[in-house]
């Protein structure tokens, strides 16, 4: 009821910038219900709007959550396509790097959950470049897909590093339906593989790992 009221006020004060936003907003919660017919039409709106105003912004986060509405599909191709148009529209536009870093990571996303781990890893180490050497979310997000790759790698020790807070405490709140798949099949295997000691040791090494250290770690198996 929110989203739906707040789209008729902007619409009716035509103003599509505003407008954006809880469209956007209303269609990642369509996801996390799991009604991706009503994520895609209000994705595909913002698309709409943000295009005719010339709204970079939302153009790409319009592409990232049909990205998203094509992975919980299992339209690996789909998906694919969209991750490409992100990582052009970020370069072409001259983005910030942690945009452009995202943009690497949604491609690895997309090829760990379409089953390609060596194209995941190939697009994870494109965006070591870019990388925020002060860490943050976005550090924090590169690990875990690493992490994710590694372990398709059978890499599970160095993985272990990279997924370590999540090997001991889980926080799959914000998750979307097949990132929740993708660490359902990452995460017990990690477990299987290591002991309880092992799991102890990567949790502590993980949490102090620099983003220069983290890489010196990954960069072999990438």
């Amino acid at each position: 009821a929110y989203f739906a009221e707040a789209i008729r006020l902007c619409a009716r004060a035509e103003n599509y910038f505003i407008l954006c936003h809880p469209l956007n907003s209303g269609g990642w919660n369509a996801i996390m219900l799991g009604d991706l017919d009503e994520a895609e039409r209000m994705f595909t709106e913002v698309l709409k709007v943000a295009r005719l105003i010339g709204f970079n912004l939302h153009v790409e986060g319009a592409h990232v959550g049909l990205c998203q509405v094509a992975l919980e599909r299992g339209d690996w191709e789909t998906a694919y396509h969209y991750a490409g148009l992100i990582t052009g529209i970020q370069h072409s536009a001259g983005w910030p790097e942690s945009h452009v870093l995202h943009g690497f990571m949604l491609l690895g996303k997309v090829m760990l959950l379409w089953g390609k781990a060596d194209e995941a890893r190939r697009w994870l180490r494109e965006g070591i470049p870019y990388l925020d050497q002060q860490g943050g979310q976005s550090f924090s997000l590169w690990m875990i897909l690493v992490g994710a790759a590694l372990i398709r790698a059978g890499e599970h020790q160095h993985a272990a590093a990279c997924l370590s807070p999540y090997l001991v405490n889980p926080n799959n709140d914000d998750m979307a339906p097949s990132d929740l798949r993708l660490f359902a099949e990452s995460l017990p295997a990690c477990r299987a593989a290591l002991t309880p000691e092992e799991i102890d040791a990567a949790f502590a090494r993980g949490r102090t790992l620099t983003v220069e250290a983290a890489i010196a770690e990954v960069m072999p198996f990438l």
